[in-house]
């Protein structure tokens, strides 16, 4: 089981361009009350607070409770034809994992687009990776795992497609240390079918540029709508 409390900043921003929506951008900087602004709650409205001093969404990531998200409808569909940006700030107050007896094992913090219809049932579960049941579909995710057992710290991304195929990479073994701001910006190209996560802190690029292996999985990503 893990726990985390983590701020989305300000610099949140989607960029789409697609058949259907050209060069559409969408920018959050929590400067006023995202509530009214489109932003909605699923599940514990308790795990997510706008905090309106610090101007940041503070969010309380816990693994042990129900499906919740923190989201806001695009009210487009993003498919495998387009190119699309997405970029924010994060920064985690602190995090743990293994806190519950007997689960010591690490489900990721994540921050991405999903398939609301979907990612709203009962038999949507994250954490069962590969299942035809029970398996999430339609995700693109920027991860992030504490450490946990023998397995080191990972920033990563996933894209789950339609029929839950998974392309991934994990190949950035670095803490997100608390109190530190990172800025995270995924593109991705839709000539090449390629997703690119880049992570920086306050220096430089922390950690290598990270795709996904090329595969057959391809996927159509639809966006939350009313």
């Amino acid at each position: 089981m893990t726990r985390a409390i983590f701020l989305v900043t300000a610099g949140m921003l989607l960029g789409v361009i697609s058949t259907s929506v050209c060069c559409a951008t969408f920018t959050e900087n929590f400067s006023s009350d995202p509530g009214a602004n489109g932003w909605r709650v699923f599940g514990n409205t308790n795990l997510f607070r706008w905090d309106s001093t610090n101007q940041n969404l503070r969010v309380t990531w816990d693994s042990s409770q129900t499906n919740s998200y923190f989201y806001r409808p695009l009210g487009t569909i993003l498919t495998r034809d387009d190119d699309f940006q997405l970029s924010f700030d994060l920064t985690f107050s602190d995090y743990a994992s293994g806190v519950t007896v007997g689960k010591s094992n690490s489900m990721p913090a994540a921050v991405g687009l999903l398939n609301l219809d979907q990612a709203t049932q009962t038999n949507f579960l994250r954490g069962t990776g590969v299942n035809g049941t029970y398996g999430p579909k339609n995700l693109v995710e920027f991860d992030f795992f504490p450490s946990f057992q023998t397995f080191s710290p990972t920033i990563g991304q996933v894209v789950v497609s339609t029929n839950n195929q998974w392309l991934i990479n994990h190949d950035n073994l670095q803490e997100m240390t608390p109190g530190e701001t990172f800025h995270v910006t995924m593109n991705f190209v839709a000539a090449t079918h390629t997703l690119a996560t880049t992570v920086s802190d306050s220096v430089d690029q922390y950690g290598p540029t990270q795709s996904p292996p090329a595969g057959k999985a391809f996927y159509r990503v639809q966006a939350q709508r009313p």
